[in-house]
Parts: C-alpha cells; structure tokens; sequence
C-alpha cells in the first residue's frame, strides 16, 4: 500500500472513532436524560413517603396516648372491681351474721313462750314442709 492509502486509511478510521465516540457521547447524553428524570421522579417519591411516614407517626402517637388512656381506665376498673368485690363479700357476710342473729333471737322469744322445747332440729335455712 502506499504512503497516500496508508494515511488516507488512518485519516478514515481516524473518523470513524471520532464517529463512534459521538454516537458513545449521545447514548451517554441520553442516560445521563434518562437518570436524571429517573432521580427527578425518586426524589417525589421520597417526598410522598416522608408525607406518609409523618402522617404514620402522628397516627402511632395518637394510638399510643389512647393506648395510655385505656390502659389506665383498665386498671381504675380492676380497682372498681375489687372493691366491689370485697363489698359483696362483706354484704354476704353481713347477711349472714344478721340471719343468725334473728335465728337467735326468735329461738330465745319461742324458749321463753315454751321453755324446755327441743330446738335442735330448727334451722333458719330449714323449709316448712306440709303446714
């Protein structure tokens, strides 16, 4: 080959790099497009989702106050209910010692109207049976 062909030979590959560096240039300059839209749309997205993580906190922190309210509303009616409790227990005993108390007392008015009766059989719990 000659002087001529070899240097118009690297003068056309010389061109076509330059060529394949351009075309390489544009694809590079389209991603470089591409990406940016790509973080333009990431960054709404991010900013959607710090919306909706402070709307979450601020529905947790309600949550949690009316989970503070329950609880302590809870533990006022266990309160409530153990003395309730404790009431009845004391009502019932009460109830009891009174019924004694009048058994007592009407089997010492009936000795008096009938003394030397036996009363051992009497009960205030026992039922009159047939009269």
């Amino acid at each position: 080959m000659t002087q001529e062909a070899e240097e118009a030979l690297e003068g056309i590959e010389a061109v076509d790099s330059t060529i394949q560096k351009e075309n390489h240039i544009k694809t590079l300059g389209s991603r470089v497009t591409d990406l940016e839209a790509e973080v333009q749309f990431k960054g709404a997205e991010v900013l959607r989702l710090e919306g909706v993580e402070k709307t979450l906190d601020e529905k947790v922190k309600v949550a949690e106050k009316k989970a503070t309210e329950l609880q302590a509303s809870l533990k006022k009616a266990q309160e409530d209910l153990a003395s309730m409790e404790k009431a009845k227990v004391e009502a019932e005993m009460s109830v009891l010692t009174a019924v004694a108390d009048i058994e007592k007392t009407m089997l010492e008015q009936v000795s008096l109207l009938a003394p030397g009766t036996d009363f051992s059989k009497v009960s205030a719990y026992n039922k009159v049976a047939d009269g």
